[in-house]
């Protein structure tokens, strides 16, 4: 090729929480393919779509699931019809919704919910922790590009976490400019 448009996404991260006991940190597709038991904290750090459709998912399921997102309304970055449906679908079937929150401390199971300020909001025992999280930008071919002396252009989440939109206007742009 004479030039290229890197487009390969971003990689799941599961963040470890220094003092979580083992195995209660999870990945969501880990959280959706085994049936959650207990208490579920699924802590969305992203504002789209995957936190709170997740939390929907394991509740569904008859799983207790407390949703926290560090944004100040639950979905801001999903579509206009979820920002509408989905805060009141979760408020419904989850056992506690909290906008605007970040977990302060994880200690075994027990789990601090804190303000940005710090302020606690809550305190609770879970049995698994989701947490939601930007993904790691995959950039293994940059080297190989590098490498072979080809210019190229970095769009999407292999440039940074953006919504899919953003992304497909990104590629657009990129196109455009070859």
């Amino acid at each position: 090729p004479d030039y290229v448009v890197l487009v390969t996404g971003g990689r799941p991260v599961t963040t470890a929480y220094p003092g979580a006991a083992d195995g209660v940190v999870t990945s969501s597709a880990d959280a959706l393919a085994v049936p959650g038991e207990g208490r579920v904290l699924v802590f969305d750090a992203v504002g789209a779509n995957e936190g709170p459709l997740v939390a929907e998912a394991l509740a569904r399921r008859g799983t207790t699931v407390v949703y926290v997102t560090s944004c100040e309304t639950v979905m801001p970055w999903g579509g206009q019809l979820h920002r509408y449906e989905i805060p009141g679908i979760l408020r419904r079937r989850c056992e506690q919704v909290i906008t605007d929150g970040l977990l302060g401390d994880v200690d075994g199971r027990h789990v601090i919910v804190v303000r940005p300020d710090g302020d606690t909001i809550t305190e609770l025992d879970v049995d698994q922790i989701v947490p939601v999280v930007a993904p790691r930008p995959a950039l293994e071919l940059v080297e190989v590009l590098e490498r072979l002396g080809l210019p190229y252009t970095i769009v999407g989440d292999a440039l940074a976490r953006r919504t899919a939109m953003h992304a497909f206007k990104e590629g657009y742009e990129a196109g455009l400019t070859l």
